[in-house]
Order: C-alpha cells, then structure tokens, then sequence
C-alpha cells in the first residue's frame, strides 16, 4: 500500500500540469517527435514570450526532426512553426527559406502557405506574393476563407489595382462582414478609386468595430482630405487627439510610411493637418502647466 501510494504520488507530480505531462512524455519517449513538438510550441506561444524561449523552441523543434512520426507531412508543421518563430522574431529572410521548405514537403498545405504570403508581403515581394496567394484561392471547396481572399486583395492595393482589390475584399466580406481590417482595406480600395462617400462608410463601420485602432482614424483623415470635406477632417483630427496620447499619435505617424502591415495610405498628405493639431494640443498642455505652477 506504501509502494503504491508512493507511486501515485510521483506519478501526480508529472500529471500536475499539461506541460509537466509531456515533459515527462519527453524523458519516456526521447524518440518520439510528438511531447517535443507540444513543449517547443507552448515556448514559442506561451505566456512571457522572450528570445530565450523562442531559443529554446527551435532547438527542440530542429531535434524533433530526427525523430520518430506518425506522419511524414508533420516535417512541414514542424518547419512552418520554425518559420513562424522567425516571422514573430521580425527575420523574414529566414521565415521565407523555412516557409518554402515546407511547402516542398506538403504543397497543398494552405496555412503555411498563408504565412508564407504573409512573410513576402511584408517584404514587398509583390509578384510572389500574388503568385502565391492565387495557390491558396484554388478549390476544393470549403478551403478557402475570408483570409485569403482578404491578402489577395491587399496585394492588389499595393500593387497600385484597387478595382480588382475590391473583387476579393467583397468575397472576403461576403464571409466575414464583421472583420474590421477587411472593412478597412475595402475603404481604401474605394478611396482610391476617388469613391470617397462609400469609403466613408466602410471606414466607419470599421471604427465601430475597433473603437481603439488609431489606423482607422489616419485613413478617415486621409480619405476626407481627399474628398475636400475639412469638417470631417477636423472631426476626425480631434477625436485622435481625444482617443490618444500625444507620444502614440507620434509614434504611430512614423511607422505609417511604407509599412506593409498596412494598406497604402500618404503620411505626407496627412502629415501636415496632424502635425498642426499636435502643435496645438502640446501648446495647449504647455500653456495649462504654466497655469498650474
């Protein structure tokens, strides 16, 4: 009964948490690919990421390679979650070799195709992109979803072609009307068309979506410049500083030029009005500081 009741004990410790469970799946089966893979993606996904831990996980993913598996297409998982690991540490030279191994090994695995789309975009590899991201709009049914088409079109917005974006955010909209980054993109799709009433639209049901991306307000600033309607220019102007603090709209000003986390949009067009308000609102705080003391 001791005996016994001191191995439930031990054995307890090891099931004490998911993670301890595999860890001790790990030390009884070093072989086996599986625990390795379930313990590098909790690193890597974790709470209190850091470069230690995406350390850690691609060195148990690379060994997990060697090992035994089920199945010969879980090589491209472990791959593509290398890749991603690369992606998420902003090396997107490296995220791409690993994508594209990976894809060698699965072809017709989309996910990893998406990401890799996602690595060439923000890269501005436009032309393999679009080659890419038509791969992932082939059938069978049921396999391509609103993301897709979403990038798709995104790629077009970049490549200067809003009328064929428009095409794929409609489709991706048809399938996610909620999605406010979808609603966003068709707004700039439409702004850049010159259709600036209809972007309007799709830009504000975007912000009431996400009440707190300071993204959307940039592009109603920009889209309402361009209709020639300041007093929604000032309406929008003053509902950032509002929304935000000074620093963020700072910061986020700086990071709007050719950033291809973003749809297109002219930080020199908007620049000045903002700027303008900044000087205001910093004149402003400086002026009630003076009052203060």
């Amino acid at each position: 009964l001791i005996g016994l009741g001191t191995g439930t004990y031990i054995r307890n410790m090891a099931w004490a948490t998911e993670r301890s469970l595999w860890e001790d799946a790990m030390e009884k089966a070093p072989r086996s690919a599986r625990p390795m893979n379930v313990i590098a993606i909790k690193l890597a996904w974790g709470d209190n990421i850091s470069p230690d831990k995406y350390e850690k996980a691609l060195m148990l993913f690379k060994k997990s390679l060697s090992c035994n598996k089920t199945r010969n297409s879980l090589d491209a998982d472990i791959i593509g979650n290398m890749a991603n690991i690369y992606y998420h540490m902003h090396d997107y030279q490296k995220a791409v070799e690993l994508y594209k191994k990976a894809i060698e090994i699965h072809p017709k695995y989309k996910k990893i195709r998406y990401d890799y789309v996602k690595a060439l975009v923000l890269m501005g590899k436009w032309e393999e992109a679009y080659e890419n991201a038509d791969s992932l709009l082939l059938k069978p049914k049921g396999s391509v979803n609103e993301n897709y088409y979403n990038i798709k079109g995104f790629i077009l917005l970049w490549q200067k072609r809003p009328e064929d974006a428009l095409k794929y955010f409609r489709k991706a909209l048809y399938m996610a009307p909620w999605k406010s980054n979808i609603l966003l993109n068709t707004g700039v799709a439409l702004s850049l068309m010159g259709s600036h009433k209809n972007a309007q639209w799709f830009f504000n049901r975007a912000a009431q979506i996400s009440p707190d991306d300071i993204m959307i307000l940039f592009y109603q600033t920009e889209n309402s410049l361009k209709k020639g309607d300041m007093t929604s220019v000032k309406k929008y102007t003053e509902k950032l500083f509002e929304s935000f603090s000074l620093q963020t709209i700072e910061s986020n000003m700086k990071i709007l030029q050719n950033n291809y986390r973003f749809p297109p949009i002219s930080r020199d067009f908007i620049f000045p009005i903002i700027k303008k308000q900044l000087l205001e609102k910093s004149k402003e705080i400086s002026e009630l500081q003076d009052i203060k003391k």
